[in-house]
């Protein structure tokens, strides 16, 4: 991976952590984004493109926390202007990552169960559904880029699907919905689409822990 693309996808993984929680505080450190780094970079590679980041300002140290960092002001802005590419890039490397992403990471942390008859699980379906309705139903979003409407649409339908088995793999459900739910959100910001896709992130969140 070569290094703007390593950076890129720290800023964008701190970008999304800090949009979603209201946090300005995560943890970094290479076993933190094994799904999003392929076990193609090296630590002392990764922790060199943490230092050129904050070096140029995109993120901060938290002195009281060891490997911890936020993302500035310049570091979303930076995301807000590259967010349609850093999105591909992100989703053609989901596609290429194998199911069991890390061996080194155990099964009960890979996986979760899932209870269909949760209120968490069937709040997840609920907005799920809503945002697909949405984006499917949108003429002003088929009129401006249909080819990209009927990608976002595979996507939803993909990763959703996987929510249909009683165990999911949270890096699948990440690498594909994390990404089209966070596309549209920004996308569609105050709009019907944007918020309704806020509304599947948060409720994904809780049901698979992320």
């Amino acid at each position: 991976m070569r290094y703007r693309e390593v950076c890129d996808l720290i800023l964008y993984e701190l970008y999304w952590l800090s949009a979603d929680t209201n946090s300005e505080l995560y943890d970094i450190a290479p076993n933190d984004l094994p799904f999003a780094m392929d076990g193609r970079v090296s630590d002392t590679f990764f922790r060199n493109a943490i230092e050129k980041l904050a070096q140029e300002g995109f993120i901060e140290r938290v002195e009281r926390l060891p490997d911890t960092f936020s993302i500035t002001r310049r570091g979303m802005e930076y995301v807000d202007e590259q967010l349609d590419n850093i999105h591909s890039f992100l989703f053609n490397e989901h596609q290429l990552r194998p199911s069991d992403y890390s061996p080194s990471v155990p099964a009960a942390a890979r996986f979760v169960e899932l209870d269909h008859n949760s209120n968490s699980y069937k709040e997840t379906i609920r907005t799920g559904e809503q945002v697909i309705e949405a984006v499917r139903a949108s003429n002003e979003y088929a009129n401006a880029d249909k080819a990209d409407q009927e990608q976002r649409l595979a996507e939803l339908n993909a990763g959703y699907s996987l929510l249909r088995a009683t165990r999911v793999d949270k890096a699948h459900v990440k690498s594909i919905l994390i990404g089209v739910l966070a596309y549209l959100a920004a996308k569609f910001a105050d709009e019907p689409i944007g918020e309704l896709a806020k509304a599947a992130w948060e409720a994904l969140k809780i049901l698979i822990g992320f």
